[in-house]
């Protein structure tokens, strides 16, 4: 037999799922690579002196004290800056010394840059990178009214958080000190007439706030006493503090002013509540657009801005302006629908939706659809109001304009305020994670 004839004949090419993986786009570029050993001495050489300077830095030393508190703050930056660099790990002891012997003091010194964003929350997430338990809140935890008044919802950093979406800019970090606190206060206020005083309760406070005195707190039943010593402090906060570094004299008084009607409008509602009262829709909104607190909340604002926030921009905010009336109307009405559910089970003033339904006999869906084309209507006449010229400055307008945008972010789901999940990988986003560089 031939030889040939004993091979095993040729199969077809088999069919295979080639991936058609593109080649190598180095070559050899590194596979030949030369390691000059005289330069990666002098570089070793080099780098171990830079070690020690940076160690060096890392110490706190008596020259440091003597320059007071911010020579910790410069430390803290300089830690931030080895980690975003990834070169930490070269200092992990010098590191972890310098926490552990600042940590103690932080309270001792925050106060230098309580007002400053960028270091507040480089210090919270150095801090807690490193395990310490640092609290989030620099005067919440100095006011220590949770361990008065448990019944109120704990929120000093969403406060925080929604206070740099309104006053993002660097130079407006005194607005969001002001903001902040003037956010919780108003939690507070809310919750107290919303969720626990009775109504005889509610009247003396009420009548104690147009008082506006110290010595009307021995009027006042014993939980309601650091509040209203909260509310009278952080008010005379803000008058030094906007004295100290705007030298301005008359901005804290439109705030007093602006607790005051707010209250009294709480007032009302407490009525309402009362005596069984639905209210019409206009009689629910003319009420709701000072009790939703954005009013007080942006003359907060305005508070912390300095001087380009005149008498005239104040006055301007008092005549009801219709850019401000817009933002309230969807802030009332969005949170209205959002909170009707929860609200339905226990006793509370009737929300918008209700007023909408009984005035109108129609059902709650119904109710919620025509409520949706009332902030459409809103938002026309805030896009409208932004429009050149503006009565006041422009700046001072937008923080109108961010109160609204926040307002949607917070209340598009749920009631993000009542159960601030939602907004929990915000905040970890913003003051936690680092940006990769």
């Amino acid at each position: 037999m031939d030889h040939l004839s004993l091979e095993k004949p040729t199969m077809p090419d088999t069919l295979r799922p080639l991936g058609n993986f593109t080649p190598s786009l180095w070559g050899d570029r590194f596979s030949s690579f030369t390691l000059d050993t005289q330069l990666l001495e002098k570089c070793s050489k080099e780098v171990e002196v830079l070690k020690e300077e940076v160690k060096d830095m890392l110490v706190l030393d008596n020259d440091d004290v003597g320059r007071g508190k911010s020579a910790g703050a410069e430390k803290m930056v300089l830690i931030d800056a080895l980690e975003r660099l990834g070169v930490s790990y070269l200092f992990q002891k010098e590191i972890e010394e310098l926490l552990e012997n600042m940590f103690p003091k932080f309270e001792e010194y925050c106060h230098v840059f309580h007002d400053n964003l960028f270091m507040v929350s480089l210090h919270f997430r150095v801090f807690r990178r490193h395990g310490y338990d640092l609290s989030s809140g620099k005067w919440w935890k100095e006011w220590d009214l949770r361990s008065h008044i448990p019944y109120v919802r704990d929120r000093a950093v969403e406060c925080f958080f929604y206070s740099t979406a309104v006053c993002f800019e660097p130079q407006y970090s005194l607005a969001r000190l002001v903001l902040t606190k003037a956010m919780i206060m108003i939690s507070i206020l809310d919750d107290t007439y919303d969720a626990y005083g009775t109504y005889e309760e509610l009247k003396c406070f009420t009548n104690a706030v147009q008082r506006w005195d110290m010595n009307a707190i021995d009027q006042l039943p014993k939980y309601m006493k650091p509040i209203y010593k909260a509310l009278l402090n952080i008010h005379d906060e803000f008058y030094q503090e906007i004295m100290a570094k705007k030298g301005i004299n008359y901005s804290v008084q439109y705030l007093e002013e602006a607790y005051k009607e707010v209250i009294r409008c709480y007032d009302v509602e407490t009525e309402w509540l009362k005596k069984g009262y639905v209210q019409t829709m206009e009689e629910h909104l003319a009420n709701a657009l000072v009790t939703v607190t954005s009013p007080l909340l942006t003359t907060a604002a305005f508070v912390g801005m300095g001087e380009i926030a005149t008498p005239e921009a104040f006055q301007w905010l008092q005549s009801q302006p219709r850019i401000l009336m817009a933002c309230s109307t969807i802030f009332r009405v969005i949170n209205d629908i959002q909170s009707c559910k929860t609200e339905d089970e226990r006793s509370h003033v009737t929300t918008g939706v209700d007023c909408y339904m009984k005035q109108y006999a129609v059902s709650r869906a119904e109710a919620i659809g025509e409520l949706l084309k009332i902030i459409e209507n809103a938002w026309i006449d805030i896009n409208e109001e932004m429009m050149r010229p503006t009565m006041i400055s422009r700046d001072l307008v937008i923080r109108v304009l961010n109160f609204t945008r926040l307002y949607g972010v917070v209340y598009k789901y749920n009631d993000g305020y009542t159960q601030p999940e939602c907004g929990k990988d915000s905040i970890i986003a913003l003051y936690e994670d680092s940006i990769p560089i």
